[in-house]
């Protein structure tokens, strides 16, 4: 894992702390909304968050990426990512509210919601370039931290409102949005920690801040792309039920992500502060075994955990599922390739990896959803296996980096990987 000790399993903790809450909302809002209720929330919420990262692009990774490598710059790069990220917030709420009604499927009650909650864009990035100045600088407490706000907040608020009988899409989605707000507080003071060190506005001057940021732009928005244009389009490809179903197939598939973002998030500023192929070849190797290993036990749970905990109205979800799976595998080391792409200054050729999935998985969606609804979303999502593997593939042409090295894990790498979790726990 990343020289830093620590880093790793504060990063953890704190995609664990998103991870609760997520499994908390989706319990919550599909066992009392059932499949149409829960559609509309993600209907409304969908829009929303990936017009934040749309809006943001490359943004959150330029900030991690010039804090590590420049760290006497840390408070500049801070101050102009803040106020690129209140610009982009603006424009990107004014769009959800301007495609409000034909992504509602003609529903005047479901436009309202996309609209309103749209407004969410601006604190969303705000909160990302925050979380992202916090990695670049290694404060992994700190994002730890708001992860556990942002959580607890959001827990508290949807059990209180279940509790009282007072939980609807609309009243969820205000808890959801505001809670993400809330996680900012953990910021508080933190450019303060760079008071006393001199700034050198030369390291990064704000044409590289918004070069590297413009390179990263069409990859930051393929990947959420990837991951809700889907829900996006199932109102008006298939209907509110199909969407409900997938959304909860594809929020317990995205659990298998913790381990991956955490490494990819650690990996980024650990090789932007000091390169070298073959520890980056390790973790990849070490995300994709942790991978592969969750990945059987959810798809061995999947059957009899759904319709037990959810309820059978949602057994369609079972298939849809566990086709999400297997694109997870290939991400877990593609990911760690990513990261390295990033820290070596080429996020462009992230960027083309990432549209060519794009460009597949939504030529699939037009394709499969309207006569398969959910499953046919799942299938569309196999795409999503291609990005990661063409990052790999960037690091073999232009690097001569070997490919097993990155796909194929090692005699020791089991027992070493053991080691090292067990050191850290």
């Amino acid at each position: 894992m990343p020289s830093n000790r620590n880093s790793f399993a504060l990063v953890m903790i704190a995609n664990a702390a998103r991870a609760g809450s997520l499994a908390t909302a989706t319990f919550l809002l599909a066992r009392e909304l059932g499949p149409a209720g829960r559609g509309e929330v993600a209907a409304a919420l969908a829009p929303m968050t990936a017009a934040a990262a749309i809006f943001a692009g490359g943004l959150p990774d330029a900030v991690s990426h010039f804090v590590a490598r420049f760290p006497q710059s840390a408070r500049k790069v801070l101050i102009r990512g803040l106020w690129a990220a209140v610009l982009l917030g603006v424009l990107g709420a004014v769009s959800v509210a301007s495609m409000a009604v034909p992504l509602s499927g003609g529903q005047n009650s479901l436009a309202v919601l996309i609209a309103v909650t749209g407004i969410a864009t601006i604190p969303s990035i705000a909160v990302v370039v925050l979380r992202s100045f916090a990695s670049g600088a290694q404060l992994w407490w700190r994002v730890s931290t708001e992860a556990a706000i942002a959580g607890v907040f959001q827990i508290v608020g949807l059990v209180t409102l279940w509790t009282l009988n007072r939980l609807t899409p609309s009243s969820a989605l205000v808890v959801m949005t505001t809670s993400i707000a809330a996680g900012a507080l953990a910021y508080v003071g933190a450019a303060h920690l760079f008071k006393g060190r001199k700034i050198e506005d030369d390291e990064v001057p704000t044409s590289q801040l918004l070069r590297f940021s413009a390179g990263a732009w069409l990859g930051a928005v393929s990947s959420v792309a990837l991951t809700y244009v889907a829900q996006i389009l199932m109102v008006p490809l298939a209907s509110v039920e199909q969407l409900g179903i997938y959304a909860l197939a594809i929020n317990i598939a995205s659990l298998l992500t913790l381990v991956t973002v955490s490494v990819r998030s650690v990996v980024l500023v650990d090789q932007s502060s000091s390169f070298d192929f073959d520890r980056l070849a390790r973790h990849a190797r070490y995300s994709l075994i942790v991978s592969l290993t969750l990945t059987a036990a959810l798809a061995a749970l999947v059957p009899t955990l759904i319709p037990v905990v959810f309820g059978e109205a949602f057994s369609a979800a079972i298939l849809p599922t566990i086709i999400l799976l297997p694109p997870l595998i290939v991400s877990a080391s593609g990911s760690v390739a990513t990261a390295g792409l990033l820290a070596l200054g080429r996020p462009w050729l992230r960027s083309v990896a990432l549209m060519s999935g794009l460009v597949l998985n939504v030529g699939l969606i037009v394709l499969l959803v309207p006569p398969l609804g959910a499953n046919g979303a799942a299938l569309a999502m196999l795409a999503s296996a291609l990005p990661p593997f063409m990052s790999i593939l960037f690091l073999r042409y232009y690097y001569d980096q070997r490919i097993k090295d990155y796909m194929m894990p090692r005699r020791g790498d089991v027992k070493k990987l053991v080691s090292a979790v067990s050191r850290r726990i």
